[in-house]
């Protein structure tokens, strides 16, 4: 731990340079002395050979992977984050929790892994530490011992999950930055310390970047740090927008901030706002009929009955063959693949596999429709009667796997 704490003392790292950073926290200048020969030694990671790839994301259910689903949809990356602090409040769970267990399962079956480390300081209700507290180097001593429990079973470690999302909105400045810089520069030094197994560490999620009020000073700052660091092999994006217009606009922009040989991770991506745009009109007429619904009913009403009573898989698929706009996007994930393997700095992105909303919980018409993304619907589609599996949702499989064929 000694030698991991020095290498992480500061932050903020331009090679061969002295470095003065004043944090908006109020926290004085700090002086950064990196001394050239060892960022001389940093490198991104060769990975060209890795191909342009479509993965599963889990997001938190790790707990819920299943070898039987992942199998059928023939992809060979999963995704998925760890909660810092779940962790860290109870640390015997890092040898216990379902989701750190079946994490580290995940290359003994032949799947590549990408795992996003999450501070949600938001959640927590919680500012972030100043630098050189003691809650600070208990965050960075607690993250040693993760890092330790998963770094052989990991491909490629994302620093974060959605900064700009779980931080307090009053701190979504340089202090955001500082803090992700210095975790950043943890997971360097940690792999310093462990060249068998080498892993690249991309720092995000960044959001909603085709949006101009997501594109802040914090956001810049954090790609820049990005952009100048040997270490870091490039950034992870989260793109959840209506038109496929949005998703060029982010990745052009993020495209732009990073380094020509630096890589673009999208762990999460999906037609949420879309889908949101629709849940107060009516369900579709001939639907309606054909299943005996009230004609008035809204699709936030019809959806949020089958989460409290599953449908057979027919009754599912007419809800979202009949509604048109469902039906003329069906073909979304073809034609978001598309899209990203355009931009020659794309590498690998993950897409829901499974639909995850609490048991009971009301469906309402300002609830986002997540649900509607997953692969498979194991909560608005009974299980299979005969295996008792979860049934596969419809039409995003089929392109799914059409598009595990592609290799570039």
């Amino acid at each position: 731990m000694e030698r991991l704490q020095k290498g992480i003392k500061v932050l903020l790292v331009f090679a061969g340079l002295f470095t003065m950073v004043s944090s908006c926290s109020g926290n004085p200048a700090i002086e950064v002395i990196i001394p050239a020969e060892e960022e001389a030694d940093k490198d991104r990671g060769d990975l060209s050979g890795w191909g342009k790839s479509l993965g599963v994301n889990y997001n938190e259910q790790l707990q819920f992977i299943d070898f039987n689903n992942l199998e059928k949809t023939n992809t060979e990356w999963v995704r998925g984050f760890v909660d810092f602090f779940q962790l860290f409040d109870k640390p015997g769970t890092l040898h216990t929790d379902k989701r750190i267990l079946n994490y580290l399962s995940l290359k003994e079956h032949g799947y590549r892994t990408i795992l996003n480390i999450k501070w949600n300081f938001k959640g927590r209700g919680e500012g972030l530490p100043n630098v050189d507290s003691e809650v600070l180097e208990a965050y960075l001593s607690f993250l040693e011992n993760l890092l330790e429990k998963v770094w052989h079973h990991t491909d490629i470690i994302v620093v974060g999950n959605e900064p700009f999302i779980e931080t307090l909105a009053d701190e979504k400045d340089q202090r955001l930055v500082d803090f992700y810089i210095i975790v950043a520069r943890a997971v360097e030094r940690f792999r310093d310390l462990h060249p068998d197994w080498y892993v690249p560490i991309f720092v995000g999620a960044f959001n909603n970047l085709y949006d101009p009020v997501w594109r802040t000073e914090a956001v810049d700052s954090l790609m820049e740090f990005v952009q100048s660091d040997p270490g870091i092999s490039g950034i992870d994006l989260h793109i959840h927008h209506s038109e496929m217009q949005q998703m060029k606009d982010a990745l052009h922009y993020a495209s732009s901030k990073i380094s020509d040989d630096q890589k673009i991770l999208i762990t999460e991506f999906s037609l949420m706002k879309h889908w949101k745009a629709q849940l107060t009109n009516n369900i579709p007429e001939s639907f309606a009929i054909q299943y005996q619904l009230r004609a008035e009913m809204k699709n936030y009403q019809y959806i949020d009955f089958a989460l409290k009573n599953p449908r057979t898989a027919n009754e599912w698929f007419a809800f979202m063959q009949t509604s048109t706009w469902f039906e003329s996007r069906k073909h979304y994930l073809k034609e978001a693949f598309s899209l990203m393997t355009n931009d020659p700095k794309f590498l690998v992105a993950s897409y829901a596999i499974r639909q995850s909303y609490p048991i009971g919980k009301d469906f309402t018409s300002t609830t986002d429709p997540w649900v509607l993304n997953g692969l498979f619907a194991n909560r608005t589609i009974r299980q299979d009667a005969g295996t008792g599996q979860d049934q596969l949702n419809y039409s995003f499989i089929d392109d799914f796997i059409s598009i595990q064929n592609y290799r570039k």
